[in-house]
């Protein structure tokens, strides 16, 4: 059918009508709090990561102390 727009439903359209209305404002955020708080999220992430690979390693090194002395001669 082409490239017809719906002018109702269109993104682009939407987007142009109501970004500008609250996206030029000034925030009410300092960049410290913004930075503070990605600090913290990140030493989470990682403090996470870290946990999850220790249990990783433990769980694989149980399971194959497990399969080891089922059979030995394996």
């Amino acid at each position: 059918m082409g490239n017809i727009r719906d002018s109702e439903n269109d993104p682009a359209i939407l987007a142009s009508i109501w970004i500008p209305e609250f996206d030029r404002e000034p925030t009410s955020i300092s960049l410290a709090e913004v930075a503070e708080a990605d600090a913290f999220n990140a030493s989470v992430c990682w403090q996470w990561r870290e946990q999850a690979l220790g249990l990783r390693e433990f769980y694989q090194q149980l399971q194959n102390s497990k399969t080891k002395s089922v059979n030995p001669f394996t």
